[in-house]
């Protein structure tokens, strides 16, 4: 299971708290405000909004000049720098009271968390809570809320505060994630949901290439660009395998230089591997670094045919083979598993060809070894 974060809005919208609230992104002209008081913030995955002077309220006017002021402007929260895109605008709501209210999943059960003195120094009250354990019914106070929470694969929720207006209650702020492996049985339930970026960062094309290519395939093609301008890249087969390598390279005092993280695995195709190392080498190359050392590893397959996905790949680099040499980029290649000697044949083929170091090893080597001799 991934954890993923949501939007406010969509938050609010799966639980059914959304009414008139509007989202307005890049490019999105402000709706049509009526009469009365609204409010305005960042819908960015960010908290202490308020603290950062980024919550208005106010009438139709004062909030459509707050949207022109900030929207597009580069802002600092807690640390961070990026720039707010994405703003959640809803009718204020007059109310007496402030609640928390919580649930967070664990390994015994949901947890529910509340109390009734909610606001921005909740952290300082001590919420009353329940277990509910796995499949066990709950008819508590919450169980509406906590319905939706099991019924639409929340990971955690938080409303803070919800505010009660009479014998309402109504969410006012919301931080929510989902379980993003139930995305494809929740495709009417969970509409058109967006997973955004985290703050302070933004995917690169090629990461949402890949992002894109991942999620149609039954297999796992994952990137993640840690420095674009670092000098060991990781083009590893497994998740297991991406961790030992990462790990590796950070204990052998090399973090800054560490360029990436990610896998390919789940027997690929061909196409799809390639298609993943196109991506993948367009933004190794975008920099012009010089001396690069990719590292194309892997543990002993049980079921990837290692000549297919290196059929695939050794596409790619021939595509670019120029640049490759060009650059100065040594590759080293591990691998085992079924008809792993001609995928490494194909390899020092290409290496021959192109004029470029390759050196290959097979599963008779460990599987960190290249790293100790990539960095010699």
């Amino acid at each position: 299971m991934a954890q993923r974060a949501i939007r406010e809005f969509d938050a609010k919208r799966l639980i059914g708290a959304g009414g008139e609230g509007v989202l307005v992104g890049p490019g999105r002209e402000v709706p049509r405000l009526g009469k009365g008081k609204w409010v305005i913030k960042p819908d960015e995955l960010v908290g202490k909004r308020a603290k950062h002077g980024l919550v208005k309220v106010g009438n139709g006017e004062e909030i459509r000049a707050f949207l022109d002021e900030y929207r597009g402007k580069e802002v600092e929260i807690s640390g961070v720098r990026d720039r707010l895109e994405y703003f959640l605008i809803e009718p204020f709501v007059e109310h007496e009271e402030e609640w928390f209210v919580a649930i967070r999943s664990s390994a015994e059960g949901d947890e529910i968390l509340w109390s009734k003195q909610g606001g921005v120094e909740v952290e300082k009250q001590k919420p009353e809570s329940i277990l509910v354990p796995l499949g066990k019914e709950y008819k508590g106070q919450w169980r509406d809320l906590y319905r939706k929470f099991v019924e639409l694969d929340f990971a955690s929720l938080e409303i803070n505060p919800l505010a009660k207006a009479g014998s309402k209650f109504v969410p006012l702020d919301v931080k929510a994630r989902l379980d993003d492996a139930a995305k494809f049985w929740h495709l009417k339930d969970w509409g058109e949901i967006e997973f955004p970026d985290p703050w302070g960062r933004r995917k690169l094309p090629e990461e949402k290439v890949i992002e894109a290519l991942d999620e149609k395939s039954g297999a796992s093609l994952k990137l993640t660009v840690l420095n674009p301008k670092g000098r060991i890249w990781l083009l590893v087969a497994g998740g297991a395998a991406s961790v030992v390598y990462a790990d590796t390279v950070v204990d052998l005092g090399y973090v800054k230089e560490l360029a990436n993280y990610g896998e390919y695995s789940g027997n690929p195709s061909e196409e799809e591997t390639y298609q993943y190392v196109k991506a993948f080498l367009s933004v190794m190359l975008k920099e012009g670094v010089k001396n690069k050392k990719l590292l194309i590893g892997g543990g002993v397959a049980n079921f990837t045919d290692v000549a297919k996905t290196f059929k695939g790949m050794v596409q790619a680099l021939n595509e670019i083979s120029g640049e490759l040499k060009k650059q100065g980029v040594e590759i080293l290649v591990r691998r085992g598993g079924p008809n792993y000697k001609e995928g490494l044949a194909m390899m020092e083929q290409f290496g021959q060809e192109g004029e470029i170091k390759v050196q290959v090893f097979g599963p008779e080597t460990a599987m960190t070894k290249i790293i100790n001799v990539c960095l010699q």
